[in-house]
């Protein structure tokens, strides 16, 4: 490290430099964890700079991406967000890179599975990568490896955080988690692991009934329903990921039918959806993720039918509690970005409705 600080601008040091440390960088072998934690910090502080004065560099780039992967194994505190933000960085510079996407993708995936929470970039998802991860998979729809990876980071960097599920749907992620899942053969063994990676990352997404709504439309539920009827040699590591999506699709189904809402609403399904939700929120069984979903719907009903009477009175009151709810340490609490249009929205309905 202190030799390629020495020699930043020399790219034949800092190529065959990284590479060397992606050979030897094992943290398992450092008895002291503070030593790791400090070469971890020196190294991340070398990748940024490295990548900051050899940006055209796809060599280095690609070396780099692949001693990212490795580094977010060992990763805490802010070390994981400034590993997260290296690796979008890197991913964005060298987008028809396969290396860069595929340890990319990977380095996503370590730094949110070993976090049990949401991280602080988690409340602005285009800055945790998932239009970089969308894109990749849309650039390497061939690339087994790729769509594999790229399936592992959307479930984990999904599975704390409703902001980020609600990012997936709206870039179009269910269609492309579906193709990624359809692309091979299934009897082969590594496809067998893209295919569990698939499904676990729609799982991820389904506990959303929003996006579990989108996910049956698309017939993902009726084939998957049909697999696990017809295929008996399916392997049993892919007939176990199916079947727990589909049992949590048969709980959306028992409990949430009416909880949805759909743009083709008139104002007394609305109306009825609202009070649904209402009811719902208040039941010991009500999922917190949830909450960010239903803020955002709310509005959008209350803008869509301004003059409701019905529809800004439940709507007020389902929002009252969902801003009750919500926990102060979690991605629903509304960004500064929201706020302004949530501050509208009930302007205006107080100001039309006066007398409700």
């Amino acid at each position: 490290i202190n030799t390629m600080t020495g020699y930043r601008k020399n790219p034949s040091v800092q190529v065959y430099g990284s590479r060397l440390l992606w050979n030897i960088f094992c943290p398992d072998a450092i008895v002291d964890p503070d030593y790791v934690t400090i070469v971890v910090g020196r190294s991340l502080d070398y990748v940024n700079a490295a990548m900051a004065y050899h940006q055209n560099s796809q060599g280095l780039h690609e070396i780099i991406g692949c001693l990212l992967s490795k580094i977010s194994c060992f990763t805490k505190g802010d070390a994981r967000e400034a590993t997260l933000e290296a690796a979008r960085d890197n991913m964005r510079a060298h987008p028809n890179s396969w290396i860069v996407a595929l340890h990319g993708c990977r380095c996503l995936a370590n730094v949110y599975t070993r976090s049990s929470t949401s991280l602080i970039s988690q409340q602005s998802a285009a800055a945790d990568g998932i239009p970089e991860i969308l894109a990749c998979m849309e650039t390497f729809r061939e690339h087994q490896g790729v769509q594999s990876e790229a399936c592992a980071a959307l479930a984990a960097m999904c599975i704390n955080s409703p902001p980020n599920k609600e990012k997936v749907r709206e870039l179009g992620g269910v269609d492309q988690i579906k193709r990624a899942y359809e692309c091979w053969n299934p009897n082969e063994e590594y496809c067998v692991a893209t295919k569990v990676g698939a499904v676990v990352a729609l799982t991820s997404l389904a506990v959303d009934l929003v996006v579990l709504s989108e996910i049956r439309e698309k017939g993902i539920i009726l084939k998957f329903e049909q697999l696990i009827e017809e295929d008996s040699d399916m392997p049993t590591r892919l007939r176990s990921v199916i079947q727990d999506l589909l049992n949590l699709a048969k709980d959306g189904e028992d409990t949430g039918g009416g909880l949805v809402f759909r743009e083709s609403f008139d104002e007394e399904e609305t109306c009825h959806c609202i009070r649904a939700n209402l009811r719902a929120i208040t039941s010991p069984d009500f999922a917190p993720n949830r909450i960010s979903h239903l803020r955002s719907n709310v509005l959008r009903a209350m803008r869509r039918f301004p003059t409701s009477s019905d529809v800004h009175h439940d709507g007020c009151k389902l929002l009252a509690c969902v801003f009750a709810l919500a926990p102060e340490d979690s991605g629903s609490i509304p960004s500064a970005e929201i706020l302004p249009e949530i501050l509208e929205t009930m302007m205006l309905s107080l100001k039309d409705h006066k007398n409700v």
